[in-house]
């Protein structure tokens, strides 16, 4: 891999590092919500100032941690809008631009296999590769023109 396919490859991997942090966001607000709600709202505070009722503490940190996913969400949107408009700049063919999207737009952040996408989309490993490459060539090409 050249140096410019190793730059593309950086840029559309901070989509799947993205999505990740999401989910990982995400997993939390989970689990404080649940842990909220399995506490009593309505119980005694233990202190007279500041917020001193634990169930309270993890509710606050809950609409905390909502905020830091809506910021997140709103990143990676901007990024794949970004990387979207740059593949389709670098004018790449349908096999191209498939196998891509299926490492680097993975929905759950975690990029399938070279070996499943072949499978997928019924080329050698080897093909793959080959298309990945020559794909991340043309990206580069339009990131370093746009610089």
């Amino acid at each position: 891999m050249t140096r410019a396919e190793y730059m593309a490859h950086v840029y559309l991997s901070g989509i799947s590092a993205a999505t990740e942090r999401m989910l990982e966001l995400r997993d939390e607000i989970v689990y404080q919500r649940d842990l909220v709600q399995t506490k009593d709202l309505t119980a005694e505070r233990v202190q007279t100032s500041g917020i001193g009722n634990p169930t309270e503490q993890r509710a606050f940190k809950v609409i905390a941690l909502r905020e830091k996913l809506d910021e997140q969400i709103t990143e990676l949107l901007e990024y794949r809008t970004e990387a979207i408009g740059i593949m389709g700049e670098a004018k790449l063919t349908r096999a191209e631009e498939q196998v891509l999207r299926r490492h680097y737009f993975a929905g759950d952040g975690r990029a399938p296999t070279w070996e499943t996408i072949a499978d997928e989309l019924s080329y050698s490993v080897r093909a793959v590769y080959k298309i990945r490459n020559r794909a991340l060539r043309k990206v580069a090409q339009i990131i370093n023109e746009s610089e």
